[in-house]
């Protein structure tokens, strides 16, 4: 429901949001029929609208999970200039590592935005990587991005850390703003939208 309700176009927080919300909706609605149109005694009737309350939102969550880092929208400001930054003008820089399963993991996430901002270029920094590292990549990110290796990491850690993957947006060949792992929730990838424009 989530990929539907992103192609129509709606908000990252949104797409998140309201099938959650729609599971408690649809949960109260099939509690308050049960109560109403059930013979059963007090106990099992008020049993069963519980069950009945809890079903749709715990079947949803267990097909999509919410993880930590799903609402968050937390952003780390920066002003990082390097030869890595300067090659775009406006974009995302994402700093992964090889063997990372989260890094593999975000490829979906990172196709997405390519998807609904074409114009939106992503360049996906692999430390150290290989050529057979990237070639694998390259198969998960498609055209959406471009994969480079980079050896020298010191020109990320002292300012971003070294938790991967990490994610900064790029304005004006600088790096302005940037989000952990845990912080790309969907309200990150709004912001995200909004200064890619």
């Amino acid at each position: 429901m989530e990929t539907l309700l992103l192609n129509l176009g709606w908000s990252y927080l949104l797409a998140k949001a309201l099938p959650y919300l729609l599971m408690i909706v649809i949960g109260v609605f099939a509690s308050w029929i049960w109560i109403r149109r059930c013979e059963w005694s007090s106990i099992k009737r008020w049993s069963m609208a519980f069950l009945l309350f809890v079903l749709p939102f715990s079947v949803y969550f267990v097909v999509n999970p919410i993880y930590e880092g799903d609402f968050s929208g937390k952003v780390f400001k920066i002003n990082l200039k390097n030869s890595y930054t300067t090659e775009l003008q406006k974009g995302l820089i994402v700093l992964a590592k090889v063997g990372c399963p989260y890094c593999l993991e975000v490829t979906s996430d990172l196709k997405m935005l390519k998807k609904r901002n074409p114009k939106l270029k992503i360049h996906f920094l692999v430390l150290n990587g290989q050529q057979e590292d990237l070639v694998f990549y390259k198969s998960a990110l498609g055209e959406s991005s471009e994969v480079i290796s980079y050896t020298n990491s010191t020109l990320f850690e002292s300012e971003v850390g070294v938790l991967f993957p990490t994610f900064l947006a790029v304005k004006d060949k600088v790096a302005i703003q940037y989000w952990t792992n845990n912080d790309f929730g969907a309200p990150a990838k709004d912001v995200l939208q909004d200064l890619m424009k």
